[in-house]
């Protein structure tokens, strides 16, 4: 009986003008025809409709997309979006189909051989971790006016770093400390600036 066969039947839904805020486990498939402020994995198959909304990420076993998705999709078998489907975040699947007019802003990862899929998702999935644990820190100049006030114009400059124990930073970040020496005369008139 096709009413209870995974591929054909509808096990929840979340109707339109709904709003569910939360993370979704659903066992079998679901259709969401209004918006979702969470993740959802389902064991079948997911519809987002042409008016619903997902700020969230989707797992599923295949996944038809009509409206607006903002997080990864996660498919096992397919994805398809149609034409008036949105999706900003990375999609990953064996399989992908996008009709025209189709607005995807991520990565995608769509290789029907199994082994060529995993060593993709593994490297993006590594590129991602890397890229979270990167070290950036901010650096602030300032001018040290009394530390090079002794230099002559021909001394080599090098500039010194140090760290900085203000409100807004924290101990560990640089300064970088720059002489008079290098800097214009404050009193020079401002049509030689120009």
């Amino acid at each position: 009986m096709a009413l209870f066969n995974d591929d054909v039947s509808i096990n929840s839904i979340i109707g339109r003008d709904s709003l569910i805020r939360g993370d979704m486990k659903v066992s079998g498939s679901m259709s969401v025809f209004g918006d979702l402020d969470g993740n959802l994995e389902a064991t079948g198959n997911v519809i987002v409709g042409e008016n619903a909304r997902v700020n969230g990420s989707i797992t599923a076993k295949s996944i038809i997309v009509s409206g607006v998705v903002k997080g990864n999709i996660n498919a096992v078998e397919m994805v398809r979006l149609l034409s008036s489907s949105v999706v900003i975040g990375d999609i990953q699947t064996h399989r992908l189909q996008a009709d025209e007019k189709v607005i995807i802003h991520g990565h995608c990862i769509s290789l029907k051989d199994p082994t060529q899929y995993s060593d993709a998702v593994d490297s993006w999935q590594n590129t991602q971790a890397i890229a979270s644990k990167s070290i950036l820190q901010d650096i602030h100049i300032s001018v040290d006016h009394s530390m090079f006030s002794d230099l002559s114009a021909s001394s080599p400059v090098t500039p010194q770093t140090e760290p900085v124990a203000s409100q807004n930073a924290s101990p560990a970040t640089p300064q970088i400390n720059i002489p008079d020496t290098i800097l214009p005369d404050p009193d020079l008139d401002d049509d030689y600036l120009e």
